[in-house]
C-alpha cells in the first residue's frame, strides 16, 4: 500500500502522526484478507528487503490506528535492538507507550479514546482484548455489538461456526475450547466472533 493511502484507512486528523511515523524508518505496509488469528503483523526483513508490517482489511479505522500503533512499535523496536528482545517485552512496551501517549494528545479523537488510550500507555497489553477499557471504547465507537470468544467465561458456551463449545482456558491469544458432541479440543482465537448459546439451540445438538 502506498502510505499516501494512510487517509483512507485513518481517523481523520491522525495522518500526518503516522506519515512521520513511518517515514523515521522504511516499512513495507500491506493490506491482507480478514485473518481470524490476527489484526496485523510485523515482519523482519529478509536479505536486501524491508521490514513489513501487514493489516487486515476488515478493521474500522479506530482499531486500525491501534493495531497500526501496535505494529509501528514493534518496528521501532526491531530498528533499536533487533532480534535480541522478546516481541512483546520491555523495550516493545516502552516504545508502544510513547507512540499511545502521543496519539492520545491528537486533539481530533474522540475524548473517551484518548483516554482509553493514555490508560492502556500505562501498561501496553500484547493485545487489545487484553484491555477490556481500551475494546469497550473502540467497540462503542465503532457500534460494534458484536461477541467475541474473549467475552465468553471461562466454563461458558458459544457456538462457532454453527458448532456448540465450552471455553475451557485462555492463553495469550488464543482460547482452549471442547466441542460439546465430539469432545474434541480445539484451540479458537480469542478475536474469533461467536454466538451464544440459544435454547433452540440446545435442542437441535442435544
Amino acid at each position: 500500500m502506498d502510505k499516501r493511502e494512510l487517509h483512507n484507512w485513518l481517523p481523520d486528523g491522525v495522518t500526518p502522526l503516522f506519515e512521520r511515523w513511518l517515514k523515521a524508518h522504511p516499512v513495507r505496509v500491506h493490506l491482507k484478507a480478514p485473518r481470524q488469528t490476527r489484526l496485523g503483523d510485523f515482519s523482519v526483513p529478509r536479505r536486501g528487503d524491508m521490514p513489513a508490517i501487514t493489516l487486515n482489511t476488515d478493521l474500522s479505522p479506530f482499531q486500525f490506528m491501534v493495531t497500526l500503533t501496535h505494529e509501528i512499535a514493534h518496528l521501532y523496536t526491531w530498528y533499536h535492538h533487533g532480534g535480541r528482545v522478546q516481541p512483546h517485552g520491555p523495550e516493545w512496551r516502552r516504545e508502544f507507550r510513547d507512540l499511545l501517549l502521543e496519539l492520545a494528545a491528537v486533539k481530533t479523537l474522540p475524548i473517551p479514546l484518548r483516554g482509553a488510550l493514555r490508560k492502556h500507555a500505562r501498561k501496553p497489553a500484547s493485545a487489545t482484548h487484553h484491555d477490556p477499557h481500551l475494546l469497550n471504547t473502540l467497540r462503542l465507537l465503532d457500534g460494534d455489538d458484536s461477541l467475541y470468544l474473549s467475552d465468553i467465561p471461562i466454563g461458558g458456551q458459544f457456538v462457532f461456526r454453527g458448532r456448540h463449545f465450552r471455553k475451557i482456558r485462555e492463553a495469550r491469544t488464543r482460547c482452549r475450547c471442547v466441542e460439546e458432541s465430539s469432545g474434541v479440543e480445539y484451540h479458537i482465537a480469542k478475536v474469533a466472533p461467536v454466538e451464544r448459546v440459544s435454547s433452540s439451540h440446545w435442542m437441535t445438538s442435544s
